[in-house]
């Protein structure tokens, strides 16, 4: 059930009697260019931790547990040139607790959204530099995960157009630390008027009963500031680009980013995903099979689809000395996928694993709500027989797919030599 609240606020009921909690997820859009992703991750932060009547963590969390035990998250993320601000509650439903918890929720939600903790134009100073500093301490520990890191550096050299898709989506160190709390609170304010703004809500709920208490938020009318396309779609490059990095590392990390002609929900997007599983996003996947178990040359091999942006990119940890015969061994998967050398068996195999990850999804109340939320922005109905559709994708149409990859980044996480960027 899809209802429009008021012009750029949209409700989402996905009424279903297989969860004992309801899930309200409340989601604000705008594109990236025009925001800076290190204040919105504080606004997230900031929302969930404080308001007005409930004005420390302490508080809140005593009030969340009245609730039942209600949980409350708060956090960023990007969906193809949109970037996205989303609050999470999740509360047993009324049936189960015998009490009217959605409705509390709800009250609870317009509390935290339109009475933040503030004073003279900002965020209540205190509660700011708390989650300044826990903010700057989550983005550290980030970069200490040098899987991740590796992987932020690879998008970092693979985006060369737009600028703002080379910035993480939770921003950075740098910019956390300098952005003062009324610089803050003017994004806080300019969220919550011009966002594109998507309500899901997943569980056992009666649609009449959340579409007055979502009406009940009032959330004033905007123009949505999204493109009509969230895609992106970058130029090939001559020859790829290389940079490499050097830090004190036992285990080199080297990363390949492909373009890769397949985007979100077009014609050949379900052969995308099983090509993406026959490479790298499987345990029965060319990488897996012969650079990490056969080859023996990489504690871990995998890759993933980006299908916001036409990108399959390759995560693999390798010795350092093993750098060279790598790389050529996960082109050589690439170009063998291209020739349609893998056989039924391990075809098959892929294909129904994927089927399982599909339908294991649809009992999981957080993946309905992330899935219906996508297909909002980009303007789409639900998915219908993806099952289906998997199951038919071809060995001819993964070949013909991945004939047309193309390799445009490589970045090496290296624990020796000296520091270089270049060309591949």
């Amino acid at each position: 059930m899809d209802i429009q609240l008021t012009t750029g606020v949209d409700l989402h009921i996905i009424a279903t009697k297989q969860f004992k909690v309801t899930r309200i997820l409340v989601n604000f859009a705008t594109e990236q260019r025009q925001i800076s992703p290190s204040a919105r991750n504080l606004v997230a932060n900031l929302l969930v931790t404080s308001s007005a009547k409930y004005r420390t963590q302490t508080v809140l969390a005593r009030h969340l547990n009245d609730l039942y035990g209600a949980s409350l998250s708060g956090y960023v993320s990007r969906v193809g040139l949109a970037h996205t601000v989303r609050l999470k509650l999740a509360l047993i439903n009324d049936q189960a607790a015998k009490a009217p918890l959605f409705e509390r929720g709800s009250a609870l939600l317009k509390e935290l959204l339109f009475n933040p903790l503030v004073e003279n134009g900002a965020f209540d100073a205190e509660t700011y530099r708390l989650q300044q500093a826990n903010t700057i301490g989550n983005l550290q520990s980030w970069d200490d995960d040098k899987r991740f890191y590796a992987l932020k550096r690879l998008q970092q050299t693979y985006f060369t157009e737009v600028a703002e898709l080379r910035r993480p989506a939770s921003g950075t160190v740098a910019e956390v630390q300098n952005i003062t709390s009324q610089q803050t609170y003017q994004a806080y304010q300019e969220m919550l008027a011009h966002d594109k703004i998507d309500i899901v809500v997943v569980g056992d709920v009666d649609e009449a009963a959340v579409c007055q208490a979502m009406r009940a938020l009032d959330f004033s009318p905007r123009q949505s500031p999204l493109h009509q396309s969230l895609l992106y779609h970058q130029a090939a490059r001559q020859t790829p680009a290389f940079a490499t990095e050097v830090q004190p590392l036992a285990q080199a990390k080297l990363d390949l980013a492909y373009h890769l002609p397949a985007y979100y929900r077009q014609d050949n997007y379900l052969t995308a995903i099983v090509l993406n599983g026959l490479l790298g996003g499987t345990p029965y996947s060319l990488l897996f099979t012969n650079v990490r178990e056969k080859a023996s040359l990489a504690y871990y091999a995998t890759s993933s689809l980006r299908a916001f942006s036409g990108e399959i990119l390759v995560e693999t940890g390798i010795n350092p000395a093993d750098q060279t015969q790598a790389r050529a061994l996960i082109e050589q998967q690439v170009a063998d996928l291209a020739a349609g050398k893998f056989n039924d068996a391990q075809f098959q195999r892929v294909k129904e694993g994927l089927v399982n990850q599909y339908v294991t999804g649809l009992d999981n109340p957080n993946v309905l709500a992330q899935a219906r939320l996508i297909t909002a922005l980009m303007g789409l109905e639900p998915s219908q027989k993806v099952a289906e559709g998997l199951r038919a994708v071809t060995k001819e149409e993964v070949a013909n797919l991945a004939a047309q990859m193309t390799l445009e980044a490589v970045f090496l996480l290296d624990g020796k030599g000296g520091e270089t960027d270049g060309e591949a």
